[in-house]
């Protein structure tokens, strides 16, 4: 073979391999299903969340401030929550005992003067803005039931699949590994959030927004085979600090893997356990979320619509239709035309 031959030859051989790619590698191709199945995945995973009740522990110590307890029971479907938190000290004593509630028409705080005595409300408003920080749901998700239950599917209170759509999120490793059996991924990556205007009272926020994360990396341990649900995370904060959180999952009834303990680690300082029990999948009706359900009054002007009775209204019409029909027969016979009566024949 002459030198132009070979040249053309070679030549034809390195246009092949680039216009036809060869086959991804394996870490290609976890990222490829990252990307695909994850927000598939996390919207499963949220929907099992959205409409729930149960029970939790949460054990929480800062720095070397006692270590606080809060016992509470809690309903959630969508919007709507309810919950009540008795929390106490290390020895025992009960501290508080307090209900947060919040449904289509106001938001309700609750408290009991003493334990196992009656309700007393604290505080009734709008239940418009579910993002203040006075809200039920958004102190139920800064540092209450929902901020665990969404473990799954966020770190550090930012959802996963909000967070990989943005500019300030990038990819910077897909590896895999394997525990218990299990292939898990591990994700690499970094994170600037947006920079958003925050609304300040006395020195304070007036609300919340997934964006004021002080995340900015780190990485996080997905489960493929469960809707890429979160395992295991390690992020790195502002000022070089470290947050770590570990989830564990246990079957509902309904089938659904559901949080059972969340363990999370902040600032070095700042330490979270947290344990999930009796966690029941049901559509929880709205009247569970009022004032009427802890014998209260409902707010003045609050009035609920009386739901209609379709059985009553059945029978009612069946009723009357069997009055309509024998008054009718009473009626035709009344009313009859007799028959002509014949001459008697001579």
């Amino acid at each position: 073979m002459n030198r132009s031959k070979c040249y053309g030859l070679c030549f034809f051989l390195l246009l092949a391999k680039t216009v036809v790619p060869g086959p991804l590698s394996a870490e290609d191709q976890l990222r490829a299903r990252f990307l695909a199945e994850g927000p598939k995945g996390w919207k499963v995973l949220k929907s099992n969340v959205r409409e729930l009740q149960g029970k939790w522990i949460g054990r929480y110590k800062l720095g070397v401030h006692p270590l606080i307890i809060e016992e509470a029971t809690f309903k959630v479907n969508g919007g709507f929550l309810v919950y009540e938190e008795r929390r106490r000290e290390e020895k025992g004593q009960v501290d508080r005992v307090v209900a947060f509630g919040a449904n289509s028409k106001y938001r309700f705080a609750l408290q009991q003067p003493r334990p196992s005595s009656s309700w007393t409300l604290v505080n009734v408003g709008s239940a418009a803005d579910p993002h203040r920080i006075d809200h039920p749901y958004s102190r139920a998700s800064g540092v209450g039931f929902l901020r665990f239950l969404h473990t799954p599917f966020t770190v550090n209170s930012m959802p996963i699949p909000v967070m990989i759509t943005e500019a300030g999120f990038k990819l910077e490793k897909v590896g895999e590994l394997t525990r218990d059996g299990r292939k898990l991924a591990k994700i690499e990556f970094t994170y600037t959030p947006p920079k958003i205007n925050v609304e300040v009272v006395n020195g304070r926020p007036v609300r919340r927004d997934m964006h004021m994360t002080k995340m900015r990396g780190g990485w996080m341990v997905l489960d493929p085979e469960r809707n890429w649900s979160l395992q295991e995370s390690s992020l790195d904060l502002v000022g070089g600090e470290k947050n770590t959180c570990i989830v564990e999952y246990a079957k509902s009834d309904s089938g659904v893997f559901l949080p059972s303990r969340v363990f999370e680690k902040d600032n070095a300082v700042s330490v979270w356990e947290v344990t999930f029990s009796d966690l029941t999948i049901r559509d929880i009706p709205e009247k569970e979320f009022t004032l009427t359900a802890y014998g209260l009054p409902e707010p003045m002007g609050v009035v609920w619509p009386s739901p209609t009775r379709w059985y009553l209204w059945i029978t009612l019409a069946a009723v009357g239709a069997v009055v309509l029909g024998f008054v009718l027969r009473k009626l035709q016979r009344r009313y009859q035309t007799p028959k002509a009566v014949e001459p008697a024949k001579q």
